[in-house]
């Protein structure tokens, strides 16, 4: 812009009309008193070292602070919202205690994609656990989310009332909530918790499907060997285990299997002071039929390479 409009001064143009459609660009995107002295010197033939000088003293560069919005950085591409979002589609969400997570959901996807809600309680012991969740259950409704009750996560594959199959299946905090003080034991039940649920969900999993679970990090829960269990499911592979960003789902409060009450804290201690992980779990029928059509093309290659041996160029088989 500095060489065109020393040039057009140059040459006694006057202003706007002498500049290319390039510079006039450019200059629009200068504050309005720097236009103005630009095309001054324009007129009255400065030269570039002008009219750099102009530009950078009154360039958008120190004239306009960034805004708000420009400071704050985007998402991590290696978090479970991220994930989440990306993937959508049809989705079912297991489990969800108070139903928070699922509201923070819709909010997260802005609509395009279809949510099926579900908890293990009934109705009725879900109001008698937490206060919150019926305005979280008329919220999901009023957005169009379709809301289950006494949906059993490890048989999600056998329950009519699920339409699989799902492109995005997702379980937060998985745990059997049976009070079981023998931490081996206690271990044991979560892991067939998971194994269950994963191998259930494995058989209403689309083609490009993907299932989400959360899990508290530290112990005991490092030791359920999620990732494990969820190679030795027929059906699944692991993706990929990312963070749990928390923050992008506002409203959402983990709320224990036992219920919630005066003396429990809103948020999980456990969450705030450790994270969380989420693994995720793809279908690997996509990947079988890929090797399937791999096999046929090299059975296809080998048998065409087979006959040009037998029958070379010009002559024919009888």
């Amino acid at each position: 812009l500095v060489k065109v409009m020393a040039k057009r001064g140059k040459k006694g143009g006057k202003g706007m009309k002498m500049l290319s459609k390039g510079a006039k660009k450019a200059l629009g995107k200068l504050p309005k008193k720097a236009q103005e002295m630009l095309v001054q010197g324009l007129k009255s033939g400065h030269n570039a070292a002008w009219s750099k000088n102009v530009i950078l003293k009154n360039g958008p560069q120190n004239s306009q602070k960034p805004s708000a919005k420009s400071q704050q950085p985007n998402p991590p591409l290696q978090a479970a919202s991220t994930q989440i979002r990306k993937q959508a589609g049809k989705v079912l969400v297991v489990g969800d205690g108070n139903f928070s997570f699922s509201v923070a959901l819709l909010e997260l996807l802005q609509g395009g994609s279809s949510v099926t809600s579900t908890c293990y309680d009934s109705l009725e012991v879900l109001q008698n656990k937490y206060d919150d969740a019926q305005g979280h259950v008329d919220k999901l409704r009023e957005g169009g989310a379709s809301v289950l009750f006494q949906i059993d996560a490890t048989r999600v594959a056998e329950l009519p009332e699920l339409d699989g199959p799902y492109d995005s299946i997702i379980f937060n905090f998985p745990h059997v909530g049976l009070g079981i003080k023998e931490q081996d034991d206690n271990i044991a039940a979560n892991q067939d918790l998971i194994r269950k649920f994963l191998d259930s969900s494995s058989k209403i999993l689309s083609p490009t499907g993907k299932v989400f679970v959360t899990i508290k990090k530290g112990e005991p829960y490092d030791s359920w060997k999620v990732a494990r269990i969820g190679i030795a499911i027929s059906g699944l592979q692991l993706k990929t285990a990312v963070d749990f960003d928390h923050a992008a789902f506002p409203g959402y409060s983990h709320r224990r299997t036992a219920g919630f009450g005066p003396s429990m804290p809103s948020e999980d201690p456990d969450i705030i002071r450790n994270g969380a992980k989420t693994f995720i779990f793809s279908s690997t029928s996509k990947s079988k039929k890929e090797d399937s059509d791999d096999e046929g093309k090299a059975k296809k290659n080998k048998t065409k390479s087979t006959l040009k041996k037998f029958n070379p160029k010009g002559s024919r088989g009888k």
